[in-house]
């Protein structure tokens, strides 16, 4: 029984290093600069999901494996709606922040030595499209924990499987038209099938997650994550270059008031998750009773 719960899952760790070890591949292909391009991107995006799956394995899972062996479906479904707001809360001012800083980002962090500003440029528009991925993946973290927690651990490798092999084609014509940005391309593709994928399953298995649900809480932050982006631009419109500080800096007051300005939206509009979660600081720090 262990052999039958643990195997599948070591297949999809390992599935999901061929999904890497494949992109590295095409990415070969296209000389030197092109795979220190996609290590460095991933390599940055990767830290907010490896977060995110340590916070959904130490704190979510108990509570899915939980309600799982007391028959709470209810429960459940309530529970993954949350989880997804929630996830859509902490991941889109990230997402626009990576996005649209994106080439700063890189710069800061690596444009030094042998890397220059050109595999800045060429690394710009890869972090990009890996920074959309991350919502669609981490999503795809917490749907695939439904099963997991329900003690089926082969759906998941199944969809990790044809994600595989999705990846291997998509790379292959993605990056025949747009060089190293296509094989971030293709990932972005990957996450959003594999969660659709995860989603269908989920809901033929278990019922319908009801997302209708978690519509309005997911209207407000998109209306709060557009607030925050066009005050991106226009403060990168504005202030770029005009800033006597460093760097990292003016990235950071470039990154930060329109982050403070997205968490003031959701105040405003009354976001239950961002109230709970304000609350629950309040309590720590003493500020509320």
């Amino acid at each position: 029984h262990m052999a039958r719960l643990v195997g599948p899952r070591l297949g999809g760790v390992g599935a999901n290093r061929a999904i890497i070890a494949v992109d590295r591949f095409f990415a070969s292909m296209l000389g030197s600069g092109a795979v220190s391009a996609l290590s460095y991107s991933y390599k940055i995006t990767q830290l907010p999901l490896a977060l995110t799956v340590a916070t959904f394995g130490k704190t979510l899972m108990p509570s899915l494996s939980e309600a799982f062996a007391r028959g709470e479906t209810d429960n459940i479904r309530s529970f993954v709606q949350r989880s997804i707001v929630y996830l859509f809360f902490g991941m889109a001012p990230l997402i626009l922040i990576f996005v649209y800083h994106g080439e700063e980002i890189i710069r800061f962090l690596f444009q030094r030595g042998n890397f220059t500003s050109e595999a800045t440029a060429l690394a710009a528009p890869v972090f990009v499209y890996f920074s959309m991925a991350m919502a669609f993946s981490a999503v795809s973290v917490l749907l695939s924990g439904i099963f997991y927690a329900s003690g089926d651990t082969l759906t998941p490798l199944k969809i990790t499987l044809f994600s595989l092999v999705l990846n291997f084609v998509l790379d292959f014509a993605l990056m025949r038209i747009y060089g190293i940005a296509g094989i971030a391309l293709a990932t972005l593709c990957v996450s959003v099938i594999s969660m659709v994928l995860l989603y269908r399953r989920v809901s033929a298995r278990f019922g319908s997650i009801g997302l209708s649900r978690t519509f309005g809480s997911l209207l407000k932050i998109g209306a709060a994550a557009s607030v925050m982006a066009v005050a991106i631009w226009l403060m990168k419109s504005a202030l770029r270059g005009r800033i006597s500080a460093p760097d990292f800096i003016e990235l950071g007051v470039l990154s930060f008031v329109p982050w403070v300005l997205f968490l003031t939206v959701c105040r405003i509009l009354r976001l239950e998750e961002y109230l709970s979660l304000e609350s629950m600081v309040g309590r720590k720090l003493g500020w509320q009773k």
